[in-house]
Formats: C-alpha cells, structure tokens, sequence
C-alpha cells in the first residue's frame, strides 16, 4: 500500500490532515471565545431584568445555543453551553467581589491615613 501512492502522495494527506486539524480547532476555539463573550454580555443584561435565577440561566443558555452553528451544536450540546454559561457568571462573580474587597481595604486604608494625619496635626498644634 505504501509502495502504491509513494511518499509524496502519503505526505500531501498528512498535511492535508493536519491543516484540517488546526482549522477544526480554530473553529472550535473561535466560537468557545465567541460564546464566553456573548455571555458575559447576556448575563449583564439579563442581571438587570427581574427575572428568576432558573429562568435567567434558561433564557441564557437558549440565546447561547441559537448562536451556534449546526455543526458545533454536535460538539457543545445546550449541557456544555450551561456549564459554560455557569463558570462566565462565577468568574464575573468571583472578579466583582474582588473589586469590592479592594475597594474596602483602599477605603479603610484612606481612613486611616486621615485619621493619621488629623493626630499628627494636633500633635504639631500642642
């Protein structure tokens, strides 16, 4: 079989599959990014209506899905696109209390720097 096609044949194929590979993978890898971006949009807009927290998630993961194309609807299925849509909302969560953290501490931090100075302006006043 080797002998048939010759090298150049079999390393043309080889190519060819490994082209094919890495577009596949772009694909795949573009429509991930694609899908976590529309989420973070749609949770921030779906954060402002007064919905349920199951029917936000329904909602989301329904809008996420629609944007697939039929192809990567096989590869993702609506499970993957909800644990998807679940670890967007957990880092969004994660990364605002963060800045919620850092923002008290920066505030006690203010405080006590004022409070400082005010002692330091009485002592210089006795």
């Amino acid at each position: 079989m080797w002998q048939t096609y010759g090298l150049p044949c079999l390393i043309a194929i080889g190519i060819f599959l490994l082209i094919a590979a890495v577009w596949f993978f772009a694909w795949y890898f573009y429509y991930r990014w694609k899908l976590t971006r529309a989420a973070m949009d749609e949770i921030a807009q779906l954060e402002s209506e007064a919905m349920e927290n199951g029917d936000k998630m329904d909602s989301l993961v329904s809008a996420l899905y629609s944007m697939l194309p039929a192809p990567l609807r096989k590869l993702f299925g609506e499970n993957a696109v909800a644990e998807l849509s679940q670890s967007v909302f957990d880092a969004m969560k994660r990364y605002a209390l963060e800045r919620a953290k850092a923002k008290t501490e920066e505030e006690k931090k203010a405080q006590q720097e004022e409070v400082a100075a005010q002692e330091q302006e009485k002592q210089e006043t006795k």
